[in-house]
């Protein structure tokens, strides 16, 4: 989905201020023609007419620019519309798609415990169900709630082949989940072709011994060259000004 839509109401309401300069500019014109008629009524002669002629001139130029400036707004306002039409159509769909797929690791990290997850188009969790009644993800714990947050990311960055960032999201999750959570970064990784950074300052979270730099190494590979453990301790240096 786009970022940002192709027309912006800034320029919409640019093209409306310089609409209504166009208009005045008309009525000026109009008023400058009905004072040549005027003028020529009483005066009469080839000058008189000559600037009457001008003046219907450029009185027919700033119509077809005014009427030019009228369309051209009306289908900026209409893709505007169309767009963000669009976009909400597009995530409702994502939305629905990714439904399933979080359900299913949801109901694997809680060992069955929570049958569904509800999301909005947003990617916002709506609802969980447990024991057949839904409940707002609100009554969860903080460290549940995160979770679920992790597993909707994931989904997203498999979904889209994209990055996922992740900053100790796991701080408040028993070691039972953890490990969960720990197999569910490299199948992702691997089945799904997408990257996930993980910062951290508990490496046992989602590291085991064998993962992490060895003390003379700053960076670590493994798993067949998916997994790339870094120190950053070894390769960042503090540097004090005077």
């Amino acid at each position: 989905m786009p970022d940002t839509l192709l027309i912006q109401p800034a320029d919409l309401d640019a093209a409306q201020l310089e609409l209504d300069g166009f208009e005045k500019g008309l009525r000026r014109l109009e008023d400058d023609l009905r004072e040549a008629r005027g003028k020529l009524a009483v005066v009469g002669g080839a000058l008189a007419q000559e600037r009457l002629q001008e003046g219907r001139e450029a009185l027919e130029r700033l119509r077809d620019t005014a009427e030019e400036l009228e369309l051209e707004y009306a289908a900026s306002r209409l893709l505007q519309a169309t767009l963000k039409e669009a976009e909400a159509i597009h995530a409702a769909h994502l939305g629905s798609c990714l439904g399933t797929p979080v359900t299913e690791r949801f109901m694997a990290l809680t060992s069955g415990r929570y049958a569904q997850v509800s999301l909005d188009p947003a990617l916002k969790t709506r609802a969980v169900v447990v024991g057949g009644e839904p409940l707002s993800p609100a009554a969860l714990s903080v460290g549940t709630r995160e979770q679920l947050a992790t597993i909707v990311r994931l989904a997203v960055a498999a979904q889209l082949k994209s990055v996922v960032l992740l900053d100790d999201q796991l701080v408040q999750s028993d070691p039972t989940r953890l490990e969960w959570f720990r197999q569910a970064l490299r199948t992702t990784v691997r089945d799904q072709q997408h990257q996930v950074l993980v910062f951290t300052c508990r490496t046992g979270d989602y590291l085991t011994q064998d993962e992490l730099p060895k003390p003379t190494e700053s960076q670590h590979e493994s798993d067949e060259g998916r997994l790339l453990s870094t120190d950053l301790e070894k390769v960042i240096r503090r540097v004090d000004r005077p």
